[in-house]
């Protein structure tokens, strides 16, 4: 399910680039397994390697600039971090609500599976990238998400052994569930909104997505 051909894909591109006091941060995108392009913040410190790195991963009303001020915190201690933003959560994870149209594809977009596994992708490609850097210690790289960042990051520790340290913060151990009951506003719009056959089908694919399934692999992160 989450398999894919790394060789025939890009690296890192710069967009832009910004000298701080002892690191530098890079406004970076890369290529998705899938499609389209993952942007994220990659922080560099000057410091000689190899050197520990973090993945962050924002929650559902978040972005790449979620973590950025914790991110700069770690650069000055020696952490090289980058930030990865979900393509389909990109701008706050807001709404759009210009016309009936446009919000029923916001909805659909929202209970799209193959989005949800496209960001375990995109997520595991930018692992790649990491560990291609010369200044990277591989030994040392770790994933902090919140949120339904923390739910991917739960996928992950249970497909992903390049990830030796797993921080996951107010995590959905069953998204699936969450879904359901919630009363937050994206889920309860999700249920209002989306026809019964069609809610069915999201949660019943969903289900296999439940991180409870694949944190229970992550050891020995």
């Amino acid at each position: 399910m989450f398999e894919f051909k790394e060789e025939k894909l890009s690296g890192f591109e710069v967009v832009k680039s910004i000298a701080k006091d002892g690191f530098h941060i890079n406004d970076v995108k890369y290529e998705s397994p899938s499609k389209g392009s993952v942007s994220a913040y990659l922080f560099i410190p000057d410091k000689l390697g190899p050197l520990p790195a973090v993945i962050y991963m924002h929650p559902s009303q978040g972005d790449r600039k979620t973590f950025f001020c914790e991110a700069q915190m770690l650069a000055t201690k020696g952490y090289i971090t980058l930030l990865i933003e979900a393509q389909y959560l990109s701008g706050n994870g807001k709404l759009k609500l210009r016309g009936k149209n446009e919000f029923t594809k916001t909805i659909e977009e929202m209970a799209d599976i193959q989005k949800y596994i496209q960001t375990v992708m995109d997520i595991k490609r930018g692992i790649t990238l990491l560990t291609e850097l010369v200044k990277v210690d591989k030994s040392k790289i770790a994933f902090i998400g919140q949120g339904i960042g923390a739910a991917w990051g739960g996928i992950l520790s249970g497909i992903d052994t390049r990830i030796k340290t797993f921080i996951l913060i107010s995590g959905y151990g069953q998204v699936s569930e969450m879904q359901m009951t919630s009363e937050h506003p994206v889920a309860m719009l999700i249920r209002g909104f989306l026809p019964p056959e069609r809610f069915e089908y999201f949660i019943s694919s969903l289900k296999k997505l439940d991180a409870i399934h694949y944190v229970k692999n992550a050891s020995p992160a």
